[in-house]
């Protein structure tokens, strides 16, 4: 069992530092109106720190989003190192023809599936979660947006051998709290640039082993943050 979790471990470490789990905001609180698209680019750095270690690594995200009415966005954001597909949504609570406050609820969810394998075979993912309220303070054709939001990271894996004793799974599910900033320029009617800091800190952690008629899971507490600077580039809506 004791090499099945380390494997199962080390390919979820490398999913996990490939920067697929967005926890950044990257939007306006208000929608883009019915019909309307809007593409971005969201360039940006996020890093990792606890238990007396830290990380910083580059991402890059393009982001499509389409107004299905004045108060319904639906959308998606694809990212790279790692090929991590997001689906979003954004739904407006306040009036669209308010010109000085927007508050919106934009869940949404992503990940990806990988598999690799070297004398017997590993499957291995992330999937995420995560609910905003976006809080958006209209100054002309800018905006403040402030967003608490909660998310929820799974990163799991699955080892198959030839042999019973080779094979197991494990997973390892971080549950978090946090908040981003930004602020969104207009400059001109089809075109804004925002840049964002985003937070979460985790609340709980669990894992959980299995190999053969052996489990294992334990929930513990966590200390630590993870931290996003980017900026998104706005073309359309």
């Amino acid at each position: 069992m004791r090499r099945t979790v380390i494997s199962c471990a080390a390919l979820s470490a490398v999913f996990f530092f490939g920067g697929c789990a967005t926890f950044g905001t990257m939007q306006t609180a208000s929608t883009i109106g019915q019909g309307k698209t809007r593409i971005a680019l969201e360039p940006s750095m996020w890093g990792a720190a606890g238990g007396g270690q830290s990380a910083l690594l580059p991402n890059f995200a393009v982001s499509m989003r389409y107004g299905v009415s004045d108060r319904v966005d639906i959308g998606g954001r694809i990212g790279v190192p790692a090929p991590g597909f997001e689906l979003t949504s954004k739904f407006l609570v306040t009036s669209p023809k308010s010109k000085t406050l927007a508050v919106s609820i934009a869940p949404s969810a992503g990940g990806f599936v990988l598999a690799a394998g070297s004398g017997g075979s590993g499957t291995g993912g992330i999937v995420f979660v995560q609910v905003p309220v976006l809080i958006g303070i209209k100054l002309g054709t800018s905006e403040l947006v402030i967003a608490p939001k909660i998310h929820d990271l799974n990163i799991f894996g699955i080892a198959t051998s030839s042999s019973a004793s080779g094979s197991g799974s494990g997973s390892f599910n971080l549950f978090s709290i946090g908040a981003s900033v930004g602020f969104s320029f207009g400059l001109g009617k089809t075109f804004k640039i925002m840049p964002e800091v985003a937070f979460v800190k985790p609340v709980v952690a669990s894992a959980q082993l299995a190999s053969g008629n052996d489990q294992v899971s334990q929930v513990f507490d966590t200390n630590g943050a993870l931290l996003q600077i980017g900026v998104a580039l706005m073309f359309g809506g």
